[in-house]
């Protein structure tokens, strides 16, 4: 358990450092204070050190700063940091009651501006997670069978909902619509059911039966003594009746810890907000609970109806999810309005008497524990973006927040950014980040603390007064000068009496249009300003510090620098001017460019894909007989190696370049292993086919082979010896057989004959006598009523 919790870790630090934007030091110099600095780049430091050398740059990176010997303790430079605070393993629901869905629980990340930091997060849908299912049900005269249908089905309810999780409980309420006209019949309140002639419950808006419980018995005989109501049209209370379900937390009895989703059961539509002006409820609803003891909504009469965006506030505060079972008339206009909230509704088709009620409650909880949704409470200027596999198991990251189709106990990654966009206007920069899932009271909480654009405050103090860095003009803090009144500049050496800050600025910043007097840089960003003069900084030069020195850029032996550009002497090329144009040296023995499999460039070969070697000659995968150069030297080599071996051989025409100019070559004994070897199979006049490997070398100008000679490695075979030797090789065999079954039939013969010896001694005869011998005298004995005289 602590090596994945510090795998987890290291995997954060890694993500952080992997996603920082690499620095750009060259943007650094210009930067003249410590927020300007900071903000330029990431790995931009400051140095606020007073010894150091005041014609320095103190904006540079760290390592430069150091290397110029401002000191480690004065040098402020951007910093991120993320840490760990909380990181509990994943499990499922325990006797205890602690579900654990989240991982890490709680981190801690100091952000710079304009750098994003990475955390990463597991997700894992817990079995047996607890789950609070509160039915709410339309009353009105229509829905009579589906409650009917409702308290047969208890049972067969229950069972699905322990298939679902061993931890469930039930609420259960209804609603009918405000009992005012024109939503129902004037004079019909106390039995709204009267036009058609059939008696039922006086009129109400919503009432709550029961709080939540685990007791299903308790459930059906509720509902089945709950009775109808009636309305005057098709459109209902709902909303009413869902904003007090959202909002009565202690009446209706909602768990922190559960998953929270209201069934909606209903074959009408609903009233918005603003249809309650129809009665003249011109107040807008107050988002409030208003149950009385019996659990009757009271205000209905009081506020209008909410908004859908209303409800859908509440719904998202309080962690709570919505199935609206409707029937199939209506379905679509539902769609509809869960398009608008879909990460904490959806509709499901309710049967005509409710027969389905069941299957449906266990769809609709599968399709919100099947999937996921991540939320932030992150302010307006920290961006917070997610990446997810979305629990495939090697997957790539993708970006996106939500995932669905899970399974319980399988793992989600999520990788979370957070990037400061701008600094907080009113100066809060700590900030506490929950990244939650919509329908969960789980969050990973994010502990966030901005560095500010300085970390340096100034004191203020009498020391820093007059400072001598700033010509006794002004104050010396946070590494840089605060001039006095009448003074100006870097080091406050400008009187702006005589001039003023503007001025002198212009006269370092370099004039673009005549015209319009737009004007560069100052100091082309690669020197300071003091008192109208530029100081460039080192490698530049020129007025305005435009040019870069020409020992930094130019090749001097082929090129002439003017102003920090190469104009490049005839046969050379490139930035720099060190590129030769000429394409001799790209030219391989066989006189193609880079053997017709590459480019010429800067007197190099740039070999084309799946082609190397210093002329392009190989390519990957081959061998030897496919190099292009090899294929060209293997003929000379032949005859080279033919001649040794004493053949009349023409050399000359094969062994020359197309300048008629010799191939060098020598015997060796062995070549290098690392280097690339050649093979020439050569064929000699007796029939004898050899391989001889070489190598080349062709790099400057001339052309070179070594060939490897081994007076042994190839002769012609003597048949007549191999036969001889084949023969007494034979015999041999089969005097050695001879000699081995002989021995074999000595060894059984002295085991036999040891057996014989042994069975004798256990079978010696008594007296001399043969054991197949018997005595012809016999006893017998009288039996007892006899005499007893014994005869023969």
């Amino acid at each position: 358990m602590a090596s994945k919790g510090i795998s987890i870790i290291l995997a954060i630090i890694c993500s952080v450092i992997i996603n920082r934007i690499s620095a750009d030091p060259t943007s650094c110099p210009s930067q003249e204070s410590c927020e300007s600095c900071l903000a330029a780049d990431f790995d931009c430091a400051w140095c606020t050190d007073e010894n150091y050398a005041s014609t320095d740059r103190r904006c540079m990176t760290k390592t430069e700063l150091l290397n110029r010997n401002c000191g480690s303790g004065s040098i402020l430079q951007n910093v991120e940091e993320t840490s760990i605070l909380e990181d509990k393993e994943l499990q499922d629901y325990t006797e205890n009651g602690e579900t654990i869905q989240i991982r890490p629980q709680r981190a801690k990340l100091r952000l710079v501006k304009g750098q994003k930091s990475e955390i990463e997060m597991t997700y894992r849908p817990a079995r047996n997670n607890p789950l609070d299912l509160y039915y709410l049900m339309d009353l009105t005269f229509s829905m009579e069978d589906d409650r009917k249908t409702l308290v047969t089905v208890g049972s067969k309810l229950a069972q699905t909902l322990g298939s679902l999780t061993e931890n469930y409980r039930l609420g259960y309420g209804s609603f009918s619509d405000k009992p005012i006209w024109p939503m129902i019949v004037p004079n019909t309140q106390d039995n709204p059911c009267k036009p058609a002639g059939v008696d039922c419950e006086p009129a109400y808006d919503f009432r709550h039966h029961l709080s939540f419980t685990n007791d299903m018995n308790k459930f059906v005989r509720e509902v089945n003594e709950s009775r109808i109501t009636g309305n005057l049209d098709n459109l209902e209370g709902t909303l009413d009746a869902l904003m007090q379900v959202i909002v009565c937390d202690d009446k209706i009895g909602w768990s922190e810890d559960a998953r929270k989703i209201v069934i909606v059961a209903t074959d009408g539509l609903m009233h918005f907000a603003g249809d309650g002006l129809l009665a003249g409820l011109i107040k807008k609803n107050d988002r409030k609970c208003h149950l009385s003891e019996t659990g009757l909504y009271e205000a209905a009469l009081d506020f209008d109806y909410p908004s859908l965006e209303e409800i859908y506030r509440e719904l998202l505060r309080r962690k709570i999810s919505v199935i609206f079972a409707v029937t199939r008339d209506n379905v679509q206009t539902y769609r509809q309005l869960t398009d608008l909230m879909a990460d904490v509704s959806s509709v499901e088709i309710l049967s005509e008497d409710s027969s389905n009620i069941v299957e449906l409650v266990g769809e609709g909880y599968k399709k919100f524990v099947r999937k996921v949704n991540f939320v932030d409470t992150s302010p307006p200027f920290i961006d917070v973006s997610y990446k997810t596999d979305c629990g495939i198991a090697g997957g790539k990251l993708v970006p996106g927040q939500s995932c669905s189709n899970l399974e319980l106990g399988q793992n989600v990654k999520f990788s979370i950014g957070f990037t400061v966009k701008e600094f907080p206007e009113n100066g809060v920069y700590n900030h506490i980040i929950r990244i939650e899932e919509v329908g969960l009271s789980e969050a990973l909480e994010v502990e966030v603390e901005i560095q500010k654009p300085c970390p340096c405050e100034r004191n203020g103090g009498i020391e820093s007064r007059n400072h001598e860095l700033c010509n006794a003009h002004g104050s010396f803090e946070c590494g840089m000068c605060y001039c006095e009144e009448g003074w100006i500049g870097k080091s406050c050496s400008c009187n702006s009496q005589s001039a003023n800050q503007t001025d002198l600025t212009n006269q370092c910043r370099p004039l673009l249009e005549a015209s319009t007097l737009k004007r560069g840089a100052i100091c082309s960003d690669r020197g300071e300003c003091e008192c109208g003069q530029c100081y460039c900084f080192s490698g530049y030069e020129g007025q305005y510090c435009e040019c870069p020195k020409c020992s930094n850029t130019c090749n001097l032996e082929s090129a002439v620098c003017d102003c920090g550009v190469c104009l490049c002497n005839p046969g050379w090329s490139g930035p720099r001017c060190d590129c030769p144009t000429a394409t001799d040296s790209c030219m391989s023995p066989n006189d193609e460019l880079c053997s017709g499999q590459g480019e010429c460039h800067c007197g190099q070969c740039k070999c084309n894909s799946k082609f190397y070697g210093t002329f392009c000659e190989s390519s990957e995968g081959s061998d030897e007989f496919k190099n292009k150069i090899c294929q060209y030297f293997n003929p000379c080599v032949e005859r080279l190696v033919r001649e040794r071996k004493d053949e009349k051989v023409d050399i000359m025409e094969v062994c020359a370049d197309s300048n008629k100019m010799p191939f060098s070559y020598s015997f060796v004994e062995s070549l290098q292993d690392n280097e690339r070897v050649c093979i020439a199979r050569v064929q000699f006049e007796t029939g004898l086919s050899c391989d001889f490997p070489y190598i080349y070398d062709a790099t400057k100008g001339s052309k070179q082979l070594y060939i490897v000679w081994d007076e042994e490695a190839c002769k012609p075979v003597n048949y007549a010896a191999w036969i001889s030797v084949s023969i007494i090789a034979t015999i041999l065999f089969g005097l050695l057989l001879i000699v081995i079954m002989k021995l074999f039939v000595m060894f059984q013969e002295k085991r036999e004959f040891a057996t014989f010896k042994e069975q004798i001694e256990k079978n010696q005869w008594e007296a001399n006598v043969s054991p197949l011998y018997k005595d012809p005298v016999r006893s017998y004995r009288m039996p007892d009523n006899m005499d007893g005289t014994e005869f023969n």
